[in-house]
């Protein structure tokens, strides 16, 4: 292609220095920010930690009534005391426990401690990085 002169051409713009101290104003705004979205997802996961530790502990409730009621700690005292009765009929008593076994109340702890966990260890991460950015200013 002839190389005459385009208006509007990026390459043909006169080039002029950057102004002293603009390299660091850019990357010094740039921490800044990333500070502030660390800063925003510490508090919303902190929050999130302890919306789930509150769910744990009801959860934690309703499991262990539910495990009282549905008679597994029955099941589970006839294991450990009466071995020969264990021992001659251990299908029949260990589909019964597995049948008495609460399933949704302990999924239900899982999953809050799983939550708990997770948002906790992401608040902490967020957290070193608020502290890493903190000391460039």
């Amino acid at each position: 292609m002839n190389e005459q002169h385009v208006p509007g051409r990026i390459s043909q713009l006169p080039t002029h220095p950057a102004p002293r101290g603009l390299r660091e104003r850019i990357l010094y705004a740039v921490a800044g920010l990333k500070r502030r979205l660390a800063l925003r997802r510490a508090i919303a996961l902190t929050m999130i930690a302890l919306i789930s530790l509150l769910g744990f502990a009801e959860a934690a409730l309703y499991a262990s009534q539910e495990l009282y009621l549905s008679g597994f700690g029955d099941f589970m005292q006839l294991m450990f005391t009466d071995t020969d009765v264990v021992a001659s009929s251990w299908r029949e008593i260990g589909l019964s426990l597995a049948e008495s076994l609460p399933a949704l109340p302990l999924a239900l702890v899982c999953v809050s401690l799983l939550v708990f966990l997770w948002s906790t260890a992401r608040a902490l991460a967020n957290m070193r990085i608020i502290r890493n950015y903190s000391s460039l200013a």
